[in-house]
């Protein structure tokens, strides 16, 4: 996931913030905490007033994620 996840950083990484945590590293272990995370891969897409738009566990299509991704760009 990662190669998929980096590339769309580096697309829309101008229009929005990317927030990515290795919890196998230790990394982000309490933002996982506070949003339910429990398995890995999990993608949660927020809006900018910290609702949740979505939350995909496991293995996510890319083309799924940039949808996802625009949806927030055009305010959804």
């Amino acid at each position: 996931m990662a190669p998929i996840v980096n590339g769309l950083k580096q697309k829309y990484q101008s229009k929005m913030e990317f927030r990515i945590f290795d919890l196998s590293a230790g990394q982000g272990e309490r933002e996982a905490s506070d949003m339910g995370v429990i398995y890995l891969p999990t993608f949660v897409l927020l809006k900018t007033d910290g609702t949740i738009l979505d939350i995909q566990v496991g293995v996510v299509e890319e083309n799924y994620l940039e949808e996802k991704i625009l949806e927030l760009i055009r305010g959804g």
